[in-house]
């Protein structure tokens, strides 16, 4: 996915399909990125069909950033299309929640609706595989995440180590720009050496959260069913770069199938 940064504190992904359009933001939606969005945006074009938005990686979003999301919204309506809020970070869907537009709360109710979820049945176990690859790697920083199909999102649901702009900026994760967002899709380990120089993250808005850490060095672990299932990702990380031996990598993928194995047995 290619990133623009619109103005220094907004970066945009725009993936033009044949069925819908998908608008990725990442940042602060503010009035210079309002303004930069409708100069930038083939509005017209864009808007006649299905509009899908992420913004899971908005972390702060004013008054003028409702404003922008709505005339984004109208638009779609008025040109014969559809605009359909996926994921929005907790910052958005306050903001929006605190518009008197109607449509504001129309978006903010079919966003909160989808992203929705109870107590993850197998989030313990995620818990305990966080836990055990820790030690086993003897890193500093980890996370799990709650796998939510319907959104094809990554939620945390358990961390050790992170100050709060890194969890604030990763609370949900869709996507492949990063190592667990790699590893969800393509349902494998990823082992990361060098962040600065994985193409995972190179150009992308994590890249810069991660260096404010620091953190240099990161492996994600999917936690799959034998079906093949996604339950969720593991992930420990290091504050310098380096090396995952072969022995290491070994232990955690039985860490990861294992745990895998476990949630199987108790569904």
């Amino acid at each position: 996915m290619h990133w623009s940064e619109l103005v220094p504190d907004l970066r945009l992904a725009l993936i033009r399909g044949e069925e819908q359009t998908t608008l990725h933001l990442a940042g602060e939606l503010d009035v210079a990125a309002a303004l930069a969005l409708f100069r930038t945006l083939p509005l017209p074009a864009i808007c006649s069909g299905r509009v899908v938005l992420d913004l899971s990686r908005v972390t702060f979003c004013d008054s003028a950033g409702v404003e922008v999301l709505l005339a984004l919204y109208h638009q779609a309506a008025a040109s014969g299309g559809h605009l359909v809020l996926q994921t929005a970070h907790r910052a958005v869907l306050r903001a929006l929640a605190r518009s008197e537009e109607p449509a504001a709360e129309r978006l903010a109710g079919a966003c909160t609706a989808r992203m929705r979820r109870a107590h993850h049945p197998d989030q313990h176990l995620l818990h305990q595989a966080l836990g055990m690859a820790l030690r086993l790697t003897d890193a500093p920083l980890g996370n799990a995440q709650i796998w939510d199909a319907p959104t094809q999102a990554l939620r945390i649901a358990v961390q050790h180590g992170f100050p709060r702009d890194f969890l604030t900026f990763f609370e949900t994760v869709t996507g492949r720009d990063s190592a667990c967002g790699t590893a969800a899709f393509d349902r494998s380990p990823v082992f990361v050496e060098e962040v600065a120089a994985h193409p995972a993250f190179t150009n992308t808005p994590a890249a810069g959260v991660l260096d404010d850490v620091p953190v240099r060095a990161v492996t994600s672990l999917p936690i799959t069913t034998p079906a093949g299932d996604l339950i969720g990702i593991v992930s420990v990380h290091h504050h310098r770069p380096r090396r995952w031996p072969a022995e290491q990598r070994h232990r955690l993928r039985t860490l990861a199938h294992a745990t895998g194995q476990l949630a199987q047995h108790s569904a």
